[in-house]
């Protein structure tokens, strides 16, 4: 980085990253909050057969991306802007167990 701000190669990476760390989000927020999804998607029942085991999994990875998302949100790895326009976004669709979800992202 050059003392006069971030360069281009920077700010695309940062694009980038910052998409990627929304998707995932969006896409554990999404499993999490569709009803019956844990129990509906094969993939999040663990090896002994219980859905509440496949959704503790998903909650453990949502804490993961939370705290990883706080990290680089503070580190300025993650664009600001668009951190918060899609927090924003799932505050104003989300239902209230994904609310609950969300503001421990925020907070």
């Amino acid at each position: 980085m050059s003392a006069g701000g971030p360069d281009k190669s920077q700010l695309k990476r940062v694009d980038l990253w910052t998409n990627n760390v929304v998707e995932y989000a969006q896409s554990l927020l999404d499993d999490l909050c569709l009803p019956g999804a844990v129990q509906a998607h094969p993939g999040f029942i663990t090896a002994g057969g219980d859905p509440a085991e496949g959704e503790q999994e998903l909650l453990s990875k949502w804490r993961y991306v939370v705290r990883l998302a706080q990290w680089h949100y503070s580190e300025g790895l993650l664009h600001r802007t668009q951190v918060i326009d899609w927090a924003l976004k799932q505050l104003q669709v989300g239902t209230a167990y994904c609310s609950y979800l969300y503001c421990h992202m925020v907070l």
